[in-house]
Parts: C-alpha cells; structure tokens; sequence
C-alpha cells in the first residue's frame, strides 16, 4: 500500500489529470445533451465525480505521450528538411475534416475513403518510426550489453550458461531472467514505475483501439454534419492514441530491459562485496 501511494504523486495529478480534464471539459460541451443522458443513467454524483477522473487521467496519459513524440518528430524532422511538420498536419486534418460538410449521393464513399487513407497512415507510421529508434538503442546500450553477458556469465557460471546466446540479442532475451532476480531488493523498486507504465500504456491501447472502431461505425453511419466532424475527429484521435501508446510501450519495454541489466550488473557487483 506504501508502494502505491509513493507512486500518487504531484506530477500524476497535475501533468496528466489537469490537461485530460480540460480536454474533457471540451469533449462534453460538443455533446452536452449525450453526456445529460449518461449522467441520468449512472444517477450518482459520486461514480461520475470518479469516471470523470479516471477518464481526464487516460486522456491526459495520452497527451503526454502524445507531445513527447511530436517533438521527437518535429525535431529529426527539422533536422533532415529544415521545416515544421505540424503546419502541415493541421492542413491534412483541416482538409479532411471539410470533406465531412460534402453532402452528395457518393458521400459515404468519401467517408470510407477518409478512412481507409486514415487506416493506411497508421500502418506507415507503425513501419517507418520505430527504425529510428533502434539505431540509437544500438549506440546507447553497446557497453551495457557486453557488461550485462559478462555479469550473467559470472552469475550463473560458464557450465550453466548458454553459451549459443550471443551479446547482441542478450538484452532482449534475459533482461525478463535479469528481472526476475533483482525483485527482492528494495534498492531497485524504480523499475516498478516503468513496469506500471508499460502495462499500462497497452492496456489503454487496447481500449482506445476499440473505442476507434466504434467511432468508425457511427461516423460510417451518420447522416449530420455535426456528429461527421464529432465523430471523425473522435475517430482520428483514437487511432492517433493506439499509435502514440505502441511507441510508448516499446520504450518502457527498452527502457525496462535497460533498467534490469543495469541493475543485474549492480546486483552482481554487490554480492562480490
């Protein structure tokens, strides 16, 4: 319980709840009369008062991933061509938001041409973005990798070793192993926090991906101008979250095999004392 309530801290309720709360906020005024109804169905000031939290904590998650990536984007962006790509995301959007006032026989065509270009750029995104990431683990994680196999090595001692198992994919494999014996020391309770986030970031994946589709069908199947642009735009920020929450899972999951090896090689050092 003591764990629990270090891990409730200024930062969680401040950083994530306050901006999800905001953007909450405006969520409701779009669809006042929508959020009326759920209001009368709960019944209870309670229950909301929690959803209500719960739901501007995921929301405010969301964001923070989301401005991490964006200026880890904007910046190898400008690196490479000297401009901002944001300009030009608010312009894709915008325009394919004006296709939503198109009203016309072939408009459900449009509709599901939107979405399958929506649909495509996410599976670029999943392809051409991690790469980056990569090549700069290899750079940073070159020394802890042969620390790390030469720690295990002495751990579990040249008899009892695989020895097919090579440094280069030692971190991957037996970073989970390196984890499992550094549990019962206190001194590494940090690596909890990234454990937490990574859970978290693919089960609120998850749910984001579900809710994508379902504001895919209503957009599909809506006939107002007002619930197209609600809709889409719920749609979009879905997919947009799904994305965002992969890459922030693999970073804590790189990040967390970087904690276990770099822990390992402390535990080892430690019992030599």
């Amino acid at each position: 319980m003591d764990s629990l309530i270090n891990k409730i801290t200024l930062y969680d309720l401040t950083a994530m709840t306050l901006p999800g709360s905001i953007l909450s906020l405006i969520i409701i005024s779009l669809v006042p009369n929508e959020f009326k109804q759920i209001y009368k169905a709960i019944d209870n000031s309670f229950i909301i008062g929690i959803l209500f939290f719960l739901i501007s904590y995921c929301i405010g998650w969301i964001l923070s991933q989301l401005s991490k990536c964006l200026f880890y984007m904007e910046k190898n962006y400008k690196k490479k061509y000297s401009l901002s790509f944001i300009p030009v995301i608010i312009l894709l959007i915008s325009m394919i938001i004006m296709t939503c006032f198109m009203q016309s026989d072939n408009s459900y065509c449009i509709k599901l041409f939107v979405s399958t270009i929506i649909i495509i750029l996410y599976f670029i995104c999943i392809i051409l973005f991690p790469n980056k990431q990569k090549d700069k683990e290899k750079i940073q994680n070159n020394f802890l990798i042969k620390e790390g196999y030469k720690a295990l090595k002495e751990y579990y001692g040249d008899d009892n070793f695989d020895q097919s198992l090579t440094e280069e994919n030692l971190v991957k494999h037996l970073a989970p192993l390196a984890h499992g014996l550094i549990q019962t020391d206190q001194k590494y309770i940090r690596i909890h926090n990234y454990s937490s986030s990574k859970s978290f970031s693919k089960n609120l994946a998850g749910a984001c991906l579900f809710l994508g589709i379902y504001f895919l069908y209503n957009f599909l199947l809506s006939n107002g101008i007002r619930f197209d642009i609600i809709y889409f735009l719920a749609y979009l920020l879905s997919i947009i979250a799904v994305i965002i929450l992969q890459f922030r899972y693999k970073f804590f999951e790189n990040k967390m095999n970087v904690l276990n090896m770099t822990y390992f090689i402390d535990f080892v050092k430690s019992r030599k004392q």
